[in-house]
């Protein structure tokens, strides 16, 4: 058990955390793990676009577009400090509610 104190949600600290714990954590792994074998029975093309409703701080697009080169991402969260997070990373991301995506049908 950590002494450490959790951070307030969704505060700049908190995408900082999740963002550390994301990139390390057993858990996170497994579940990247669990993910990708999913995917590959998917046989995904090797072109597309995914759109992450309720990105965080980006970590899921991160993971995904760094074994799909030839993909593009959007995200989107209701949370400014996720948005800004990710927008760090350099990933597409916008502040939006996933009842109401800023999106075409066609992008």
């Amino acid at each position: 058990m950590s002494d450490r104190t959790a951070p307030r949600i969704f505060s700049a600290e908190y995408y900082a955390r999740m963002r550390e714990l994301e990139g390390g954590a057993w858990w996170n792994a497994g579940m990247r793990d669990i993910a990708e074998a999913l995917l590959s029975i998917a046989a995904l093309p090797r072109q597309g676009i995914l759109v992450d409703a309720g990105c965080g701080s980006g970590q899921t697009m991160s993971w995904f577009l760094s074994a799909n080169q030839g993909w593009r991402a959007w995200g989107g969260d209701v949370a400014t400090e996720g948005v800004r997070a990710a927008n760090e990373s350099r990933l597409t991301v916008s502040a939006a509610d996933v009842m109401h995506l800023p999106l075409r049908d066609e992008l």
